[in-house]
């Protein structure tokens, strides 16, 4: 009985030892079709190539509509300059936008967009949120001439800075002091 028993046991150790649970000639189960995982790739790449092209578009014109909107600021019909040049003082003249953007006056060290004299520009800040906002910084007048735009105003008497902002007027004070120009920002 004893024997009998073993080899029992021997046998049905052979038979699942033995079995083939991955035959050749067995058909796989194909939870998903070959043209089903070739489409999600086709999709796939195409969102790809349109993320990268919508990218390279905002890169490359993204920032032209601020770049106009700051040159209307300084040399538009009722931009800063355009006032100045028509010189009926004072002249309080509310700043829109480019939101984000400072206006910024400078007197000794000069972007090279000023060439030279003293101006006034529209850009961006160079700096982050740990780097204190100074005007006349080299990183600061980089960036203006890289991404704003300057106008020259040689009888400008201080150096100017004031945040573009959207909660409240953004509103300066251009006044007329011994043939020099004061600016100061108009609080509301």
């Amino acid at each position: 009985m004893i024997n009998r028993l073993k080899k029992d046991k021997r046998n049905k150790n052979r038979k699942f030892f033995q079995h083939n649970f991955f035959p050749k000639n067995r058909r796989g189960f194909k939870i998903i079709g070959e043209e089903t995982v070739e489409t999600l790739f086709a999709v796939l790449g195409i969102l790809i190539l349109i993320g990268v092209f919508v990218a390279i578009y905002f890169s490359m014109y993204g920032k032209s509509t601020e770049i106009k909107k700051a040159e209307a600021i300084l040399n538009g019909p009722q931009g800063i300059v355009t006032q100045i040049k028509a010189g009926t003082f004072p002249i309080n003249k509310d700043i829109p936008n480019p939101v984000g953007w400072y206006l910024l006056g400078f007197t000794e060290n000069k972007p090279n967009l000023c060439l030279g004299e003293k101006c006034l520009c529209v850009c961006e800040w160079a700096g982050d949120l740990f780097t204190p906002f100074k005007i006349d910084s080299l990183a600061q007048m980089n960036k203006c001439d890289k991404s704003g735009r300057c106008a020259v105003v040689s009888n400008l008497k201080n150096t100017f800075g004031m945040k573009i902002e959207t909660t409240k007027l953004n509103t300066i004070l251009i006044e007329q002091v011994n043939e020099e120009l004061e600016l100061t920002k108009k609080e509301a």
